[in-house]
């Protein structure tokens, strides 16, 4: 366990930020958040204006502890679950620190700000608007020929029994999108007055906001 020397630790490690004084989430010399890290990340600022978002970087570099260094990512990251599941969480009333997540690699155990919020019938057409403005399809369409060349296409394609099985599946599956969850892909593009193609480019690029839930039933 180091804290900061002016040289970054060897290879990856685990850092906490530490409490410079009594609070109601825990006492002085305590965590408050726990994190994995290589070379700088662990001065780095995570809090953001915006929203007011993130957790605050000690300016103090003394109550920046390393507590394990000198460790592969895979072992960074089993320590940081570690330490997050000795600590507990605010957030699940399981402990003092303000991570917002288990720990390791992904989102694991994250728990959505907006759980159990309703958007207003005004908000998701605000939200409808503003997504269809910036379709990259909007403005666009295929020529007659080209229009020619896909029917041709996909009169000829021929998909394999596993293929059509996961493309029914993917049909069924729900999709979550920031305004609320469809029943399908389809149903999403078709409140939104889009291509369900637009529906596909924005799960590949806003991962966070668009993307399948697995039917429970």
């Amino acid at each position: 366990m180091s804290t900061y020397q002016g040289k970054y630790p060897e290879g990856y490690y685990v850092y906490a930020y530490i409490r410079n004084k009594d609070s109601k989430n825990g006492p002085a010399g305590t965590p408050y958040y726990i994190g994995k890290g290589f070379k700088y990340r662990a001065w780095r600022k995570h809090k953001t204006k915006k929203g007011n978002r993130g957790i605050w970087t000690p300016t103090d570099h003394n109550m920046i502890v390393v507590v394990f260094q000198g460790l592969t990512e895979f072992g960074a990251f089993a320590l940081e679950r570690r330490l997050i599941r000795w600590w507990g969480r605010q957030d699940t009333d399981t402990g003092i620190l303000q991570n917002r997540t288990d720990g390791g690699d992904g989102g694991s155990g994250r728990i959505p700000w907006n759980k159990g919020l309703t958007n207003t019938e005004e908000y998701k057409e605000n939200m409808r608007q503003l997504l269809t403005s910036i379709s990259p399809f909007k403005g666009r369409t295929h020529t007659e020929e080209s229009r020619k060349k896909i029917r041709d296409a996909r009169k000829t394609q021929v998909f394999s029994e596993a293929s059509t099985k996961k493309r029914a599946e993917r049909v069924r599956k729900k999709i979550q999108t920031p305004i609320g969850l469809f029943d399908s892909r389809h149903a999403a593009a078709a409140y939104y007055n889009i291509d369900p193609s637009v529906i596909n480019y924005r799960m590949r690029i806003w991962p966070m906001n668009y993307y399948y839930i697995k039917d429970q039933s």
